[in-house]
């Protein structure tokens, strides 16, 4: 047989073995992982940075909101100033209510009006007597002089120089809830308190219920809003809240305090023993047993 020289034999290519083939195949894998992550790395960065620009946006807005809080606040307290003034239809017209003094060639005006006090009641948390609610065709008005009736007492002892003054009342519930709330803890024949409250409106020209109607913390608002009036105005002598049912509002009292406000002219409404919180903010309190139903245990009194 001839001999063939190796040259003339064809080359085949060598075979990649399995090794070398799962090799290549973790290769392209991780070659895709990486590119992955580095995608996912810049994305996190631009999350990052959009998140950090919201947060910086959403303090802006913070602070633009408490701004806006700061000066409906106050608005609000100039309203209720003219609310209240407007209530004293029986008090003489500005004109006549004015003093001018010469000083120095100028001209003084000096506001002159009747001294009062303010009580201000968290109707939802402090229910009325349940005789009075019961009692569809007087309760209102027999709440109502009881209330006044507990309050002249306390002032002809505790600010005996207080003489010639003027109650001022209001209370706030949202009757919605507090009828259906009542009826199960009085045992009522019904829910409606309208006649109570129309009857206890009627009373006294300076003694309000209001229903604030649905919605959370309104007469909380309602109320801190009056205060800050009430501690505010040179003719109100003192003022009484009820609202110790709600440890939500010792942080403001305890601001009004720190505001130099004369805790001396503050009482605190109570229905029983004073409740952890508002006992250490140095302030008097009252009982009135005869006007506020007082639930202990299982009875109510």
């Amino acid at each position: 047989m001839d001999h063939i020289p190796r040259t003339a034999v064809a080359h085949r290519p060598r075979r990649r073995t399995a090794i070398e083939a799962t090799t290549e195949n973790l290769r392209e894998k991780y070659l895709g992982l990486e590119v992955r992550y580095e995608s996912t790395i810049r994305n996190l960065e631009e999350e990052k940075s959009k998140r950090q620009t919201l947060e910086k946006q959403f303090g802006d807005l913070g602070e633009i909101f408490l701004e806006m809080r700061h000066s409906l606040k106050q608005e609000k307290v100039k309203r209720l100033k003219v609310e209240e003034q407007l209530r004293h239809l029986d008090r003489p017209l500005v004109s006549d209510r004015t003093e001018l003094a010469s000083l120095d060639g100028s001209h003084n005006i000096k506001e002159i009006g009747r001294k009062f006090v303010a009580v201000l009641i968290d109707a939802d948390g402090y229910k009325f007597h349940m005789d009075y609610l019961r009692d569809l065709e007087n309760g209102g008005k027999l709440a109502v002089d009881e209330l006044l009736a507990q309050i002249s007492l306390f002032v002809e002892m505790n600010v005996p120089d207080l003489v010639d003054y003027d109650i001022i009342v209001r209370a706030y519930a949202k009757l919605a809830g507090l009828g259906p709330a009542c009826r199960n803890e009085f045992r009522m024949e019904t829910d409606d308190l309208r006649p109570f409250v129309w009857d206890f409106n009627s009373q006294d020209p300076l003694v309000d219920f209001v229903d604030i109607g649905p919605g959370d913390q309104r007469a909380d608002l309602k109320i801190q809003d009056l205060l800050e009036y009430y501690v505010s105005n040179n003719l109100c002598e003192h003022i009484f809240f009820g609202v110790c049912h709600d440890k939500g509002y010792i942080p403001f009292i305890e601001q009004t305090l720190r505001d130099g406000r004369d805790p001396k002219r503050m009482t605190l409404v109570v229905k029983s023993s004073v409740r952890p919180g508002f006992d250490t903010l140095g302030l008097r309190t009252i009982q009135m047993p005869a006007v506020f139903s007082v639930v202990t245990g299982t009875l109510l009194r």
